[in-house]
């Protein structure tokens, strides 16, 4: 969802600032009526469809999923260069069932956009939630921390040579791709912006 999220942000840029107002509770609540005016409709069991928002907006009368709502929210928040997050829940079966929009507000807690639900602010109960941090600069990249030997072992270990890496159990060439991914790791620590752009 991330990926799609900022590699459609340019196409919604103009749509994002109508919803601007003068306090992030007007805005977020001007999101929620815009979003809640579309049909809703779950994805196929088994089935699970994100959409770009060009084609989101042409199947809003026919009917789209949670995703793809959070998805279009999320873009238009991060054009305003709101943060949020995309809370997962779920409520009586095993696995995860809805994802929703929270923006955390001025009062130390947070305003929810689900546009599936009435009235705006309502949070269902859930028993189980997991919130997912969305970036505002482009995906996440995770940096590998310390230059401590782990790394070097892991790449270098006679256990995962010559098959995760590549066809190559010569020590030079694994120490090779360990110095890569030292330097690597040490230009984004030193330069984060590097890879911002990158989906």
């Amino acid at each position: 969802m991330e990926k799609i999220v900022h590699k459609y942000l340019t196409d919604t840029a103009r749509i994002a600032h109508v919803h601007k107002r003068n306090t992030l509770d007007i805005t977020c609540y001007y999101i929620y009526i815009f979003f809640y005016k579309i049909q809703y409709k779950l994805d196929k069991r088994g089935l699970e469809q994100l959409r770009i928002p060009a084609r989101s907006w042409e199947d809003r009368r026919t009917g789209v999923d949670c995703d793809f709502m959070n998805i279009f929210i999320s873009i238009i928040l991060t054009s305003l260069k709101i943060p949020h997050s995309l809370r997962i829940t779920r409520y009586s079966a095993d696995h995860w069932q809805h994802v929703y929009v929270i923006v955390p507000d001025n009062r130390d807690g947070y305003i929810n956009i689900d546009a599936v639900v009435f009235p705006y602010g309502y949070e269902k109960h859930f028993t189980d939630k997991m919130d997912y941090n969305m970036s505002l600069n482009g995906i996440h990249v995770a940096v590998l921390s310390g230059l401590n030997s782990d790394l070097k072992t892991v790449v270098t270990d006679v256990g995962l040579s010559g098959f995760d890496l590549g066809a190559t159990t010569a020590y030079h060439e694994l120490y090779s791709i360990y110095r890569h991914l030292v330097a690597t790791q040490k230009s984004i620590a030193d330069n984060p912006k590097m890879v911002s752009h990158i989906l």
